[in-house]
């Protein structure tokens, strides 16, 4: 569990990739020194997601679940990911998905590839960092996943950081958190 000085190094690094991002982003150039810090800042950006979340809020379809029986933690990394609940009994799973990310788009990308089957599906979301907090939304994880796409251009990926019945998106919100936190566990 991080505490309140940790907590405050990851709102700086966090906060601070995104204004780099943001900063070197936002204009076009042929400059080689931009290109080299804008690889650097995906390797902070990379950093600073690619470790343990849990939920603190998950709107399905936009209904809001906060309940903690209802939370589940992720790990993410490149090459493969983990999900376990936030309360009951610990059974992560340790799933051989990918995890890439685009922070050359806006909203920045993050996409789930699931290698399994016949062909490579993918769930396309959208993230931001916020107050310390991911910000993660996808289609629904219970509707099929579109295939690979080499484009990664979907028409099922959200724009906007919203859950509605409309949009039929999952909107979670997540604080990092030890791996295989539980609540009670602190």
């Amino acid at each position: 569990m991080l505490d309140h000085r940790q907590n405050r190094v990851v709102v700086f690094v966090v906060a601070g990739v995104a204004g780099l991002l943001t900063a070197g982003l936002a204009r076009p150039s042929g400059d080689r020194s931009l290109d080299a810090r804008v690889e650097v800042d995906r390797s902070a950006l990379e950093k600073a997601l690619f470790c343990c979340w849990r939920e603190e809020t998950c709107a399905k379809a936009g209904r809001v679940l906060d309940q903690p029986c209802d939370m589940n933690c992720w790990r993410f990394a490149a090459e493969d990911m983990e999900v376990w609940e936030y309360s009951g009994d610990l059974s992560p799973a340790k799933l051989p998905w990918e995890v890439r990310i685009d922070p050359t788009r806006r909203p920045m990308r993050l996409d789930i590839i699931c290698l399994r089957g016949p062909r490579p599906t993918v769930l396309p979301g959208i993230f931001k960092f916020e107050g310390g907090r991911l910000i993660w939304v996808t289609p629904s994880m219970d509707e099929q996943w579109p295939a690979l796409n080499p484009s990664g251009e979907y028409l099922s990926r959200p724009t906007a950081f919203t859950s509605t019945a409309a949009n039929g998106c999952d909107k979670r919100v997540l604080a990092l958190c030890a791996l295989y936190e539980q609540v009670g566990a602190r």
